[in-house]
């Protein structure tokens, strides 16, 4: 039970430190800021997924004609 409490909080520290003052999508008094837009957009997707639907709609080659992806 100690050993399942030090673990615990030994997280939480961990928690704690890796999320100080990294949050910045909050501006003045906490507000979410809306995001900029993407520069470059990217699809990922598994082309052999849902039995290969990807591949058979050409989906691959519907990005490239939108500039998506390479």
């Amino acid at each position: 039970m100690i050993l399942v409490f030090v673990l615990a909080v030994v997280s939480l520290a961990s928690a704690r430190f890796a999320l100080r003052g990294r949050i910045t999508a909050l501006g003045p008094a906490g507000h979410l800021r809306p995001a900029s837009a993407a520069g470059h957009p990217v699809l990922i997707m598994n082309l052999k997924s849902g039995g290969g639907k990807a591949e058979r709609f050409k989906l691959a080659e519907e990005c490239r004609k939108r500039g998506i992806g390479r």
